[in-house]
């Protein structure tokens, strides 16, 4: 098989090397004795002056072998290959082979993961290259989401090599910037704005998708020591933009930190309130829909001290989130995350907020569109029996969920199946 790979048929040097790639995991004991011959081997495959499927095929094969090698003397008996590596995918990317690239991307997403401190050498560089490849925008789509996952899929392989990425604070900085730029990939269309819960992503495009996902994963894997000091560089700049894509990125960007930050940004909590809740008042309904959107997650990720502390100042601003009869997407998310903010809160720590709250759902409740019915209902619902308070509002609410149900024919869920029928027995309605 090494003969093959040092033939003069391209083809065959490149089927050899397929071939040599599925079977490293098997053959990597037997191999051992010739390390120096196979590193040479790799290396003038990688220089071949006429294939580029050759050098792409030299880097599965050289990737799935340092992958065998059990111990780091080895592995470091290779490390000498990975400019020639990385130089693969910058010809492919040079010549327009963007297929060629992914490929290229993919294998080296399997080295980041599996053997991170093989790269450690020359870290900067390669991480620099790769959110070079990011912001490209003459380049695919893909080609520059897996640039992206290179990077995160290097800091989420933390186990495996300790510290590493966070040795390189400006990489880490560059690298948010990148996926807070990507959240800027949304577009305003106007089926966003109805009610319909099958257009909540109206807009978003897959670059939006992956930055959102990637913010998340990023600040899971380092925490908020880290993640937080960079996210306050860049967040006020974003807030204080004339464009609502910024504002709306900066919200979406805090929600999605807020799981893995939580333990730093609780110490922060009344700037990060009074952040958002400013945000309450934008003048575009996609940047109070994402300001309603961060509280629902902050509800979450940093109760119960959001609800005990800032009830008196979240809960009204909620309140006056569903009249915006304008924006019935605004409307129904903040009578969505008027629940998952009470979901931490005890009836007394509520109890001067029901009558607005209970109100205002009761009042969507009997709107005309058949969504809204149904949107509230369960938020009505569901908020009462968490709250144990259907003795106080059943008189008034039960003849609004009943109607709903006999018009509209709601499915509801088995806890309301059993509370109505009790309630419903005492009574007769038309």
């Amino acid at each position: 098989m090494l003969q093959a790979v040092t033939s003069d048929s391209p083809r065959l040097q490149e089927s050899a090397l397929l071939i040599f790639s599925q079977l490293a995991q098997y053959i990597g004991d037997i191999l051992l004795p010739h390390l120096g011959t196979v590193h040479s081997v790799f290396l003038n495959s990688f220089s071949h002056p006429m294939s580029p499927d050759v050098r792409i095929a030299a880097l599965g094969a050289s990737i799935n072998f340092v992958q065998c090698l059990e111990s780091t003397s080895e592995r470091e008996q290779f490390q000498d290959l990975l400019p020639a590596m990385m130089l693969t995918l910058t010809e492919a990317l040079n010549t327009g082979n963007e297929a060629t690239a992914q490929e290229a991307l993919e294998l080296l997403i399997e080295l980041a993961g599996t053997e991170p401190r093989f790269l450690r050498r020359q870290l900067a560089d390669v991480v620099g290259f790769m959110l070079q490849i990011a912001e490209a925008d003459r380049l695919e789509e893909g080609t520059r989401h897996l640039a992206v996952e290179f990077v995160i899929t290097l800091v989420e392989a933390r186990e495996r090599a300790p510290g590493m990425i966070r040795r390189l604070p400006q990489i880490i900085g560059s690298l948010f910037a990148v996926l807070m730029k990507m959240l800027l990939d949304i577009e305003d269309e106007p089926a966003w704005h109805g009610a319909e819960t099958e257009e909540e992503n109206a807009g978003e495009t897959s670059s939006y998708s992956v930055g959102q996902e990637c913010l998340d994963r990023l600040s899971i894997a380092l925490g908020g020591n880290t993640i937080v000091p960079v996210a306050s560089e860049l967040l006020p700049q974003y807030l204080a933009a004339p464009e609502w894509q910024k504002r709306h990125a900066a919200l979406i960007t805090l929600a999605q930190i807020s799981k893995g930050g939580a333990k730093v940004m609780i110490k922060y909590l009344e700037q990060i309130v009074s952040m958002v809740l400013n945000s309450f008042r934008d003048p575009h309904p996609r940047v109070r829909w994402a300001a309603i959107n961060a509280i629902g997650q902050l509800s979450t990720d940093l109760g119960p001290d959001l609800q005990v502390h800032y009830k008196q100042q979240v809960l009204p601003a909620l309140s006056s989130a569903m009249d915006d009869f304008q924006n019935p997407r605004v409307q129904a998310h903040a009578a969505s995350v008027v629940l998952n903010f009470t979901e931490n809160c005890t009836p007394d720590t509520l109890s001067p907020y029901w009558d607005g709250i209970v109100s205002k759902l009761l009042m969507l409740l009997q709107g005309r569109m058949t969504n809204w019915g149904s949107m509230a209902f369960e938020q009505i619902s569901s908020l009462l029996i968490h709250l144990s308070v259907f003795s106080r509002y059943g008189i008034h609410g039960f003849p609004a969920f009943v109607l709903t149900i006999r018009n509209n024919k709601l499915k509801v869920s088995w806890i309301e199946m059993i509370l109505i029928p009790r309630y419903i027995s005492t009574r007769t309605y038309r």
